[in-house]
């Protein structure tokens, strides 16, 4: 018997699969990114969007063979990119599925960044984008909000390793094929945090890093009992920290309207089964 983990699942398991086309629009681009949602996470952030696919790991369970043929059938549709969200702790099964097929599209690694250094140089050869949050500098910040006090350390060293392995970004013809994007979602009345992450990557990544500033937080999970959390970013928390960007002189940086804060942006998810599809 297959014991769940910190992760919350112990088979290989997805909430959806599908098209989306809100991710950064060279990631998105017309056609769409081929996303492919795991459930279960890593990390027990209290403010999560997914909360019901990452904390309660709603979804469906599937076999490596299933992911192989959702891969081939996104593919076969038109997609600009095999987009997996919140794979890290599936990392082994994802190898073994792009043994059997990987698509002539570029693959994203959709991820917390929560990740082993070994595991990132183990997808070397498996993935061509990372798509990686950098949530936190600050040790007590990560602590209290995802439950994972070394966050900022294992974060920061998978963000080095992922440059390593991946190389210089490669954008054609207005889509990413190769690269890094960092995102950060700024939170409510945590500024000086996010002045710390972008601090980090400018210093450690440089100023021509594709970043993503996002400015879609609503409450969610747990939040919606957090005074602090339990709102949306005010115009003026979100500008200081574009503001911050821009003082800094990031060359590649993707920015949100405030209205993308707003739970209609939160995708539908497959209905709860213990059962193989």
């Amino acid at each position: 018997m297959i014991e769940n983990g910190v992760c919350g699942v112990g088979k290989l398991r997805i909430a959806r699969s599908g098209f989306h086309y809100g991710e950064e629009p060279i990631i998105s681009g017309e056609n769409g990114s081929g996303t492919i949602f795991f459930s279960g996470c890593n990390l027990r952030c209290v403010y999560c969007q997914n909360y019901e696919v990452s904390t309660m790991a709603k979804g469906v369970n599937i076999t490596i063979n299933n992911l192989v043929e959702i891969i081939k059938k996104i593919e076969g549709e038109g997609a600009n990119n095999i987009n997996l969200v919140t794979p890290s702790h599936y990392h082994n099964e994802i190898m073994k599925t792009l043994d059997i097929y990987k698509p002539n599209i570029p693959i994203c690694y959709n991820t917390s960044s929560y990740d082993k250094v070994q595991s990132i140089y183990q997808l070397k050869d498996y993935v061509d984008i990372y798509l990686a949050d950098l949530k936190y500098m600050q040790n007590d910040t990560a602590k209290t909000l995802s439950k994972a006090e070394n966050y900022p350390q294992i974060a920061t060293s998978a963000l080095l390793a992922m440059r390593d392995t991946v190389g210089e970004d490669v954008v054609e013809n207005g889509l990413m094929k190769k690269g890094l994007i960092v995102r950060h979602l700024v939170l409510p009345n945590y500024m000086d945090n996010s002045k710390k992450v972008i601090d980090w990557i400018v210093e450690n990544l440089g100023i021509d890093t594709y970043i993503s500033i996002m400015s879609q937080y609503v409450p969610c999970g747990e939040a919606v009992n957090i005074k602090e959390l339990n709102r949306t970013l005010k115009p003026l928390e979100y500008k200081l920290i574009t503001n911050y960007a821009i003082k800094n002189k990031l060359n590649n940086v993707f920015f949100q309207e405030l209205t993308s804060g707003d739970v209609k942006y939160i995708p539908e998810f497959f209905g709860d089964s213990n059962k193989e599809i």
